[in-house]
């Protein structure tokens, strides 16, 4: 009852990795160099795989909790975990494939996707050509990215009140207007306000996506969905750079976050045409 909510929360560290992950390498690189960075990052990973490992459970009931975090009786508990385990899912790949409501939320959150990535990848070298230094630049990628995890619970936030389309609507809407706000000259003026709604931008995103998917399905047919939709993103999402390298060759990045702002209407415009209800196979 309160999945917006969650995912709020629960999404926030991948705006938290955006914050830490530069300074970090810089860290390792100083002290390591290069391959030296790879390692320590790598020997992080693996730490926190363990901890994973330790203590992380598919389910709430493996935590002796209900989804929305009430109190299992034991009686309770071992009903619905032998129900998890015979379930039966109607579901394959292909019926989903066959849905064009997934494919309208799938093409609108990757192309979602393609503008946070422009974003991200490409606000260190922007704010430097806007007249920042790169170490500043890249505290205020952080800045944003710290921002983010804020905007990761606003827009759960906004989830929970109007519901997950309309969130997503709405995050599209602030993402043109970073769009705009790195297509105008740049002034500190337009460099902040870009960071100020790329950090609500990214930080809906890892939200929304998997918020939209789990209204289309049962509870237990979600990690199915989820892997169909993410391949479709996920193959949008490889394009981003030959997209905005062809704005940059025609002029520079007024006219690559130009295309990118119309790519962004475009993603609005599918979101906008994906019904929020559970589908029937």
């Amino acid at each position: 009852t309160k999945k917006g909510l969650a995912l709020g929360w629960s999404t926030m560290g991948t705006n938290l990795s955006g914050a830490i992950i530069c300074p970090l390498i810089i860290f390792f690189i100083g002290f390591f160099g290069v391959n030296g960075s790879y390692v320590g990052v790598g020997a992080i990973i693996a730490v926190i795989a363990v901890v994973w490992y330790i203590f992380v459970r598919d389910m709430p009931e493996e935590y002796g909790c209900e989804p929305d975090n009430g109190d299992y009786d034991k009686a309770a508990f071992e009903a619905d975990m032998i129900k998890a385990a015979a379930y039966k899912s109607p579901w394959t790949a292909g019926k989903f494939l066959r849905k064009k409501n997934i494919w309208f939320l799938s093409l609108g959150f990757g192309i979602y996707i393609i503008v946070t990535v422009s974003m991200v990848s490409q606000m260190i070298p922007r704010l430097v050509a806007g007249g920042w230094s790169q170490d500043y630049a890249t505290t205020m990628l952080a800045a944003a990215s710290i921002w983010g995890m804020a905007g990761s619970y606003i827009t759960g936030w906004i989830d929970q009140k109007i519901g997950t389309k309309m969130a997503s609507i709405i995050v599209g809407i602030v993402y043109l207007i970073a769009c705009i706000m790195c297509c105008l000259p740049a002034t500190n003026l337009t460099m902040y306000l870009s960071l100020f709604f790329i950090g609500i931008g990214i930080g809906g995103i890892g939200n929304l996506f998997p918020s939209m998917l789990s209204n289309q399905v049962a509870r237990y047919d979600f990690p199915l969905l989820l892997g169909v939709a993410n391949v479709i993103t996920l193959i949008l999402r490889s394009f981003t750079f030959s997209i905005f390298a062809f704005g940059m060759e025609r002029g520079g990045y007024p006219v690559a976050y130009g295309i990118i702002a119309v790519m962004n209407v475009i993603g609005v415009i599918f979101v906008a045409l994906t019904k929020d209800k559970k589908l029937e196979p």
